[in-house]
């Protein structure tokens, strides 16, 4: 196992847990690089640049679970966390021109999928290659309209701080669905389900699957405060 989590070949969705690693060991050198620099677009635009160019001759098993085919993403938080610390305000019209590409893009790959499932050929035919551009796009709209609810639409204190609370333990949330699924999937009703409703099976799954985990992730917090509030009080 440790080899897996290693190489990135862990179970399901701890693939990431290495690249995770990568950035804790690396994020000291790259920030020492980025400030010394301290141009926010000339490093950005630069490692653009090298990732095109050397991307194709990185021919390495995983190496899409290894820093460099990330290495963009990682600048671009470095240049929009600069720019905020700094003041920086992005005008309300490129805000509204950015929220409107990622529903124009989830939009697409909604249609191709459907095109799909009712047996057409899809616009673009390797569009299959990102697909998950449906998920981290139609996931930015998520965090978009959240944040417009929480700021300027929502006046309960209550929903706000259990809109706070889920944001809180969304990565333990994360972490323990897969094994929610698991054990749902070993429970004797599971294949009775399955036999009679495969879009039952499916909704239920869904249910059972978030429910549990935000109790599993709201407990693991409170046991989390504990366990650190009684260390804290035995080193004073």
């Amino acid at each position: 196992m440790i080899f897996d989590l290693r190489l990135g070949k862990a179970s399901y969705h701890l693939y990431f847990m290495i690249l995770i690693i990568q950035f804790y060991i690396l994020f000291p050198i790259l920030i020492k690089v980025y400030q010394t620099i301290n141009k926010p677009f000339a490093v950005l635009a630069g490692t653009i640049i090298i990732r095109l160019v050397l991307n194709p001759y990185i021919t390495i098993a995983y190496k899409d679970r290894f820093f460099f085919s990330y290495m963009t993403f990682y600048i671009l938080g470095f240049v929009v966390a600069d720019l905020k610390i700094k003041g920086h305000k992005v005008s309300s019209l490129t805000s509204n021109a950015l929220y409107g590409l990622h529903i124009l893009i989830t939009a697409f790959y909604l249609a191709e999928g459907i095109r799909v499932i009712l047996g057409y050929q899809r616009l673009i035919s390797n569009s299959y290659k990102y697909d998950s551009f449906l998920y981290i796009h139609s996931g930015i709209i998520i965090l978009y309209l959240s944040a417009h609810l929480y700021k300027r639409v929502i006046q309960s204190e209550r929903i706000k701080s259990y809109m706070a609370t889920m944001g809180q333990i969304s990565f333990t949330i994360y972490l323990v669905h897969r094994l929610i699924m698991s054990i749902w999937h070993e429970l004797p009703i599971y294949p009775v389900i399955k036999s009679l409703s495969m879009s039952l099976a499916f909704v239920l799954e869904i249910i059972v699957t978030v429910v549990l985990s935000i109790v599993v992730s709201i407990i693991l917090k409170k046991v989390g405060y504990t366990f650190r509030n009684r260390t804290r009080s035995t080193v004073t």
